[in-house]
């Protein structure tokens, strides 16, 4: 199917993390049909406020390049750990 053909819903279900690794996380499975349906598969994912990377691991969890920004470095780590593993 072409590049922004694939229709997604106003609204999607995410199941709550428990915020376990910092406090707005969302499930990087959540994400995930974002970006495939406004990232091109060759295209990189930008998120400047990464916080734990759960964007990151998505956009690697598809194929994507990504380029993740965050000023705390616990968050940081946590997102490098998170990519890395």
């Amino acid at each position: 199917m072409p590049f922004r053909q694939i229709r997604r819903p106003t609204v999607i279900d995410w199941v709550y993390t428990g915020n376990r690794l910092h406090p707005p996380q969302r499930s990087a499975k959540m994400l995930q049909p974002l970006i495939d349906a406004f990232c091109k598969p060759s295209g990189v994912v930008l998120d400047p406020f990464c916080g734990s990377g759960s964007t990151l691991v998505a956009a690697n969890d598809s194929g994507r390049d990504y380029i993740g920004i965050e000023l705390e470095d616990r968050h940081y780590r946590t997102a490098q750990l998170r990519l890395h593993l």
